[in-house]
């Protein structure tokens, strides 16, 4: 089918293991996947094909979590203003049909739901399995930031905090600024890889 938007994934990738799988999921998908890696795994890493780009840049400094600084470095590069972006971490999934789904959907931003899996740790009242897209969940522990997919104009003008939680920084930042737009039929599955939460088969 036909889209009208041309989607990039953009992944801070740390477990080697995670990738085939992940290849696997995304290569029937027609997109761009940007592994995010630090410059001193550049000689065990390389592209098994034109549609992976493996992205170098330095250790995290001043006390950044990991992923977030490899996030804003990549957010400083070239990103194409009218082409749309996807955090996605190295064991979450998209079902198929997912950019189909997105796609219907205009505007810089748009925001989907997220699935934390049937056997998720539903540890306190923050945490439940469903994180749907809604203004009303546009909050801290609320959304994560792969439900939201943007323009790469809105990112090169957005940045993620330091800490852990620096995703809602970045949510926070965007929805600002944008009003997002909602797909709540379209859901991530979180932490799909992980094991025991949830039931996978075909893997």
């Amino acid at each position: 089918m036909t889209r009208f938007y041309r989607y990039h994934i953009v992944t801070a990738f740390s477990r080697p293991a995670n990738f085939e799988p992940m290849y696997r999921m995304l290569e029937p998908m027609d997109v761009t996947w940007h592994l995010l890696v630090e410059e001193t795994a550049r000689l065990c890493l390389q592209s098994p094909a034109p549609w992976v780009k493996l992205e170098f840049y330095p250790a995290a400094t001043d006390g950044f979590h990991p992923a977030h600084y490899l996030g804003n470095c990549f957010l400083q590069s070239g990103l194409n203003p009218v082409e749309r972006y996807q955090w996605l971490p190295d064991d979450t999934f998209l079902p198929e049909g997912f950019h189909v789904l997105i796609d219907r959907h205009p505007g810089e931003v748009v925001i989907c739901t997220l699935d934390r899996g049937p056997h998720h740790p539903n540890e306190c009242a923050v945490n439940p399995r469903i994180l749907n897209a809604c203004p009303e969940k546009i909050a801290r522990g609320y959304i994560a930031g792969e439900q939201m997919i943007f323009s790469g104009k809105v990112g090169k003008a957005h940045r993620f905090g330091s800490s852990y939680s620096g995703d809602f920084d970045f949510i926070q930042s965007v929805t600002n600024d944008c009003a997002p737009n909602f797909a709540p039929e379209a859901k991530v599955k979180y932490n799909f890889l992980e094991r025991g939460r949830w039931d996978k088969v075909g893997l």
